[in-house]
């Protein structure tokens, strides 16, 4: 719903918001009338494991900044959460103009992070703040070749641990993972909050460990026969690959 009415609603709203010119707004009442209309249709949605069956559940918040990537999980009433600063291989051999591939990163070590957290829970809704990477996850796929790739990453994950996953776009200002991606590498983020809420969920007894990937390290679950593009920015994804390659078919 969102990967396909979503965006496709509110694209001429931001392109008229950007427009200094005098913009014909009938389009965007248009496209606001077409959402409304669609909203109207479809009732509250309780996302909830099944009844009766002992299935746990989890939450998982993820943010990006240029500072640092951040993820929260709640499972149960016990939060984890952890952050690392932003490597700087990744952003020059990715070439990253933008937030979206951190985004799209932070979404997939959320993924990471609760197989080390908890590896026995594998049904969980992901959190992000970020419309282009919200729609990519729910699509499974972006014309950006680094996001086509950690996309394909986040699914062979769910395909190895098969659960119920559901992807949600989330306010910025209600993401709490913003919070440890703006402020990497501390153990504890009390400080930072004022909220009790907040307070007891980045406690520094509910950090944990997280090793990041690299980008040397981030495809090794990666089929090698798996059509995904030759390289990102002229580095290969498999670093010291200098086997040869089959000819295309």
């Amino acid at each position: 719903m969102f990967s396909k009415v979503g965006r496709a609603a509110n694209a001429p709203l931001r392109i008229a918001a950007n427009d200094r010119r005098n913009s014909d707004w009938s389009a965007v009442v248009r496209c606001l009338n077409f959402m409304l209309l669609i909203l109207s249709t479809i009732g509250a949605r309780e996302v909830s494991t099944k009844p009766g069956v002992a299935r746990r559940f989890a939450r998982i918040y993820t943010d990006a900044s240029f500072s640092g990537l951040g993820i929260v999980i709640l499972i149960e009433g016990k939060s984890y959460w952890t952050s690392t600063h932003v490597d700087a291989e990744i952003m020059s051999r990715w070439s990253l103009t933008d937030i979206g591939g951190l985004e799209g990163l932070a979404a997939l070590c959320g993924r990471h992070f609760l197989a080390s957290v908890a590896p026995e829970v594998h049904d969980f809704v992901i959190y992000v703040d970020n419309m282009e990477v919200a729609s990519n996850l729910v699509s499974g796929y972006s014309d950006r070749d680094c996001l086509v790739c950690l996309m394909l990453e986040f699914y062979l994950l769910v395909a190895a641990h098969p659960g119920r996953v559901w992807i949600e776009w989330v306010p910025t200002a209600a993401n709490i993972s913003d919070i440890p991606s703006r402020h990497p590498g501390t153990t504890c983020l009390a400080h930072h909050v004022r909220s009790p809420t907040l307070k007891a969920i980045f406690a520094a007894d509910n950090f944990a460990d997280f090793v990041f990937p690299t980008h040397s390290s981030l495809w090794t679950a990666l089929p090698p026969m798996l059509p995904v593009p030759a390289s990102m920015g002229g580095t290969s994804l498999h670093d010291g690959d200098e086997g040869e390659q089959p000819e295309p078919s």
